[in-house]
């Protein structure tokens, strides 16, 4: 899912070869254990442009089993409940219920220990030292892209418990184009059942169900959709297809990822809906939409203007060639 700098200098004033110490990525495989598997509450604010959303946040793990509960404090009145890889999101003033699949994880980032390996590779990471948030000492991390495919990261990691209490995405002139930072936290050893259920009774609403995926092997639907060339250490890690409300025919989703920036592409069959065309932004999301034939390729993600340009263009359908039935009598090879 998306700030103040660092210092009124920019990022790379703050990268002093100087500062940079041993193994900082073994902070960030420690930080992605901690985002998942601690139990943690408080309050956090999202800054995105000029527009500020504050919000409290329960997150639980206990018998292998994640759970979390957003509660909107500011703005439109909202609940988000996760568990797991199921996400519920209750709308009290249009009385609406969505229930979602992710196939990543909450508001905080986390990383595959086989992600933090080869992260290194397409990210500079630096250790600028130490800060206080919340009044508690954190590690200040910097992840500054290789390339011009994915924005940079600062992340100010406790020192105690290594989560995250502080995480900006950086343009590529250092400049904060989101910013997730609590305002408030505790680390509880347990977190009573009670806690993670939503404060609105959504039985009388309308819900909404995102239905399940008509295939999700990515072998089984590579013979549709193909993505050619790809931005250096992007990766194909979901190819499904979805019958979504409203459409009679079923979507192509793909979800490509370097590890820490995820970019989402819909391949739908051409329609009335379907009117957007070229290059949109809103906060740090670059979309990029495209007719290929007679389908409408949407690209979408938390990265600059040109990854979702190639991925886009790169998406091409390969239609499968029809089988002949074997003549009768012919014998199998």
């Amino acid at each position: 899912m998306k700030k103040v700098l660092l210092c009124l200098l920019g990022i790379a004033a703050s990268l002093q070869p100087g500062m940079v110490q041993s193994q900082p990525d073994d902070w960030l495989a420690r930080m992605s254990q901690a985002v998942r598997t601690r139990n943690y509450e408080g309050v956090m604010v999202y800054v995105q442009g000029g527009r500020m959303e504050s919000m409290r946040i329960i997150h639980r793990y206990k018998d292998g089993r994640e759970q979390e509960r957003l509660l909107a404090l500011s703005g439109d009145a909202r609940e988000i409940l996760r568990d797991n890889d199921v996400v519920t999101c209750i709308l009290p003033q249009d009385r609406t219920v969505k229930v979602d699949r992710r196939s990543f994880g909450g508001l905080l980032p986390t990383l595959s220990r086989a992600s933090v390996d080869d992260i290194s590779e397409y990210y500079d990471l630096r250790e600028l030292g130490t800060e206080n948030i919340v009044g508690r000492a954190c590690r200040v991390m910097a992840m500054i892209p290789r390339d011009a495919y994915r924005f940079g990261y600062r992340m100010w990691i406790d020192k105690e418990t290594d989560v995250p209490l502080k995480v900006e995405l950086l343009g590529h002139k250092g400049e904060a184009l989101e910013q997730v930072m609590f305002t408030q936290i505790s680390y509880p050893d347990s977190i009573d059942e009670n806690d993670l259920k939503p404060a609105v009774d959504a039985k009388n609403f309308a819900w909404i169900k995102q239905r399940d995926p008509v295939n999700n092997s990515m072998s089984q639907v590579a013979d549709g959709w193909v993505a050619g060339k790809l931005p250096p250490g992007f990766r194909m890690v979901v190819h499904e297809q979805q019958l979504m409300p409203g459409m009679q025919d079923p979507v192509e989703h793909m979800v490509f990822t370097d590890g820490l920036a995820t970019v989402s592409a819909f391949m739908a069959p051409r329609g009335a809906q379907h009117k957007f065309k070229g290059v949109s932004r809103m906060g740090a999301i670059t979309a990029y939409a495209r007719q290929v034939d007679n389908f409408h390729v949407t690209v979408m993600g938390e990265v600059p203007q040109a990854t979702v340009e190639l991925l886009a263009n790169e998406l091409r359908y390969e239609a499968l060639a029809p089988t002949m039935p074997a003549a009768a009598g012919s014998a199998s090879p």
